[in-house]
């Protein structure tokens, strides 16, 4: 098992009189899990004060947590799975937003100096009582060439 906790306190004055002040603790959790030697199992939490580009309101709280799953399928396949469940609440107001993703991917490792990822990721937003954007579903796929040297 491995793990990292992170804790801190946001303060944000704006220059501007439209916006309000904001300040409050940000935290974050990560911890692996070495199920066996070919499977990891990781679970992370983040609470964290954003910066709000909506009317005038200055930031946001973006709490989230996620659970992910990594495999190793052959010594250079790892398959990674990843759910990710996101609430942003506008800071002084009752109104949210909720986001949920879920991506899988591949990374094949030819050496030690050339890999490729494939990734497939499909989320959402579901919108509250909060005019933060639109809501949306979205299917992403990426393909990515890696060189290192």
């Amino acid at each position: 098992m491995r793990g990292s906790v992170a804790a801190g306190y946001t303060n944000r004055n704006y220059d501007s009189a439209l916006y309000k002040d904001s300040k409050g603790v940000s935290v974050q959790m990560n911890t692996d899990f070495f199920v066996t030697p070919l499977t990891t199992v990781g679970i992370g939490v983040q609470r964290v004060i954003q910066d709000s580009s909506l009317g005038n309101n200055g930031a946001y709280l973006d709490t989230r947590a996620s659970v992910s799953a990594d495999h190793a399928l052959l010594r250079n396949l790892i398959l990674s799975a990843k759910l990710t469940a996101v609430r942003q609440k506008l800071l002084e107001t009752n109104q949210s937003a909720r986001l949920a993703y879920a991506s899988f991917s591949a990374r094949y490792q030819s050496s030690r100096a050339i890999s490729i990822t494939g990734t497939v990721q499909y989320g959402g937003k579901r919108l509250g009582d909060l005019p933060l954007g639109v809501p949306f579903d979205e299917f992403r796929g990426q393909i990515t060439l890696r060189i290192r040297r």
